[in-house]
């Protein structure tokens, strides 16, 4: 690709930098120098991501790296440990020891008035205990695509086709990303792209302290069955570590949120916009932009930049943000290729304020609670919602803050198209007597080609836990105009973690539990029902360690 320009384009709180494009796919041949400031002191560059490891050698890693692998690591360290505190101690479930009881689903929806009638609950369509993680938390993500589910562990890669438990490929997530046997490669993400028919993957690659890797790829085709049938690229980040990458795109685009962590200086949170590929099964080199500190309207850094899973093949990806303490609003920044790759935004959308949630009480003879992090986004889905409208976009998220017991999960369908965005619809799902956490959201989308089909439900899977009850894995469903179902318990836990994930030096006090959990809408769900299907991959415990659960499940 040739960058043949360079524009920037100013408007009420909106500044971009676009990058002309002549053609998706192709290398980059030049490029401008030097970046433009925008009005919260961000620049925007070109990026080349290369198709081989880039040939660092391996080394020793930094303190941050060691960290991150063990858990994503906070903006804060020292506010979060205080703000983590604070939520503990006025945590009523933390007080005593609470009886365990299913959490009570509660809507704000303007669609459903408090008489409408629950939505029916969800039935399970497949379910299958996945790849065991070989290091923990399991940070179990997965997709599902037209012919096969492919799911990314802590360390670990496993391929399905669409009717069997057991994995045609298996192996170190190394080999699925062409990193070199000898890295630390965590912190994976996989999406299915209905628009290309590929899947896409992201994660870390630390070679050194020196040296870090956004490791960043795609199948060749729609059906891969091993590791040999996937393109690797890398951007380089030198001695910055790109933190706990999120996966998203849009029609023509490729995007990925970092949080990154330099060896001196602050911290910050970038985009980065690489054009995916033209058809065929040839291994090119990504071409695209890096957005680098993102900001939030009131120019505190817009944290862990969730950009949505665009299953319409929309022309623009809407990329989601908050601050890392809590707030009453969710940035919307925009992402698309109109003339050249161009960052919008941000536009804030008013919610009702949320703040750090509390950490997760475990039965005994655990050591330690579960950490339920900061409040960070970590799935998005973009899709069209015919209940708002035949070609009305919605953005699916949900996110861990505090409520009930502790801690409880809120969801939003967020209108990302006037400014400022607004929520179609919004709710919790809450419990005083049990923490709620580690959400997964998706519409019931169904795009295959130029067929479209269903969207106006959703499924969001969670797990509940307590100081009495081991995690559960749970899920509800919703409907057009009406309430949340009541919760299905998909899969329970033998008892509490108490692994090497405890305590580490890197996360005193605390048991790392699934740092993110996966949904995704079924490109090929049966037409002939009421409803689409998502399938989901979330963790529980067994034998004192986390695995991985996945599953497909249908609303009612």
């Amino acid at each position: 690709m040739r960058f043949r320009r360079r524009v920037l384009v100013v408007s009420a709180c909106l500044a971009v930098l676009a990058f002309a494009a002549a053609a998706p796919g192709m290398s980059l041949a030049s490029s401008p120098s030097g970046g433009v400031v925008t009005p919260h002191g961000a620049t925007s560059e070109p990026v080349v991501a290369v198709t081989q490891r880039p040939p660092h050698p391996p080394g020793a890693l930094s303190a941050a790296q060691l960290a991150a692998i063990a858990g994503p690591l906070p903006q804060d360290a020292a506010g979060f440990a205080t703000a983590k505190a604070q939520a503990n101690a006025r945590a009523p479930g933390w007080v005593g020891a609470p009886a365990p009881a299913a959490p009570r689903s509660t809507s704000s929806a303007r669609s459903a008035p408090s008489t409408s009638a629950a939505s029916s609950q969800p039935s399970t369509l497949r379910s299958w205990q996945g790849a065991d993680p070989t290091l923990t938390p399991s940070d179990s993500h997965g997709a599902i695509g037209s012919t096969r589910y492919v799911e990314l562990v802590n360390a670990q890669y496993a391929i399905y086709d669409r009717t069997n438990d057991t994995p045609m490929s298996q192996g170190a997530l190394q080999s699925i990303a062409g990193a070199a046997s000898g890295d630390s490669v965590f912190d994976p993400q996989v999406i299915w792209d209905p628009t290309t028919a590929r899947f896409y993957y992201a994660m870390v690659d630390a070679v050194s302290s020196t040296s870090n890797l956004l490791a960043v790829g795609y199948s060749k085709t729609a059906s891969p069955s091993s590791a040999a049938d996937w393109c690797h690229n890398f951007v380089d980040y030198g001695s910055e570590l790109p933190d706990y990458p999120k996966l998203g795109d849009s029609s023509d685009l490729l995007v990925i949120g970092v949080n990154v962590f330099p060896l001196v200086g602050a911290q910050r949170s970038d985009v980065v916009a690489l054009f995916k590929p033209s058809s065929g099964t040839s291994c090119v080199s990504a071409a695209g932009a890096k957005h680098k500190d993102l900001r939030n309207a009131d120019n505190s850094v817009a944290w862990t930049p969730m950009p949505a899973n665009d299953v319409e093949g929309d022309a623009s990806n809407y990329t989601l943000a908050n601050r890392s303490d809590g707030a009453n609003f969710i940035s919307v920044f925009q992402i698309v290729n109109f003339g050249g790759i161009q960052f919008l935004g941000p536009r804030t959308v008013s919610v009702p304020a949320y703040s750090v949630p509390a950490n997760v009480p475990q039965p005994s003879p655990a050591p330690m609670p579960l950490d339920t992090l900061d409040g960070r986004f970590w799935t998005a889905v973009e899709a069209v919602d015919p209940a708002r409208g035949s070609n009305a976009l919605a953005v699916w998220a949900a996110h861990t803050v505090f409520g009930g017991a502790g801690a409880e999960v809120r969801w939003y369908e967020i209108n990302p198209t006037p400014s400022p965005p607004v929520p179609y619809d919004s709710g919790s799902q809450s419990s005083s007597s049990v923490f709620v956490f580690n959400q997964a959201i998706a519409p019931d989308r169904r795009v295959s080609g130029a067929g479209r089909q269903y969207g106006d439900a959703m499924v969001l899977a969670f797990n509940t836990g307590s100081a009495t009850q081991p995690v559960d894995v749970e899920m509800v469903s919703k409907t057009a105009g009406s309430p949340p179902s009541a919760p299905v318990v998909v899969k329970t836990s033998s008892g509490p973690i108490s692994d090497g994930a405890c305590g580490d030096p890197e996360h005193p006090g605390v048991c790392r539990w699934g740092d993110y959990s996966a949904a995704s809408p079924d490109p090929s769900s049966d037409t002939s029902q009421s409803h689409g299907v998502v399938w989901f991959s979330n963790a529980f415990a067994a034998s004192t360690h986390a695995h991985t659960w996945n599953w497909s499940a249908r609303p009612k």
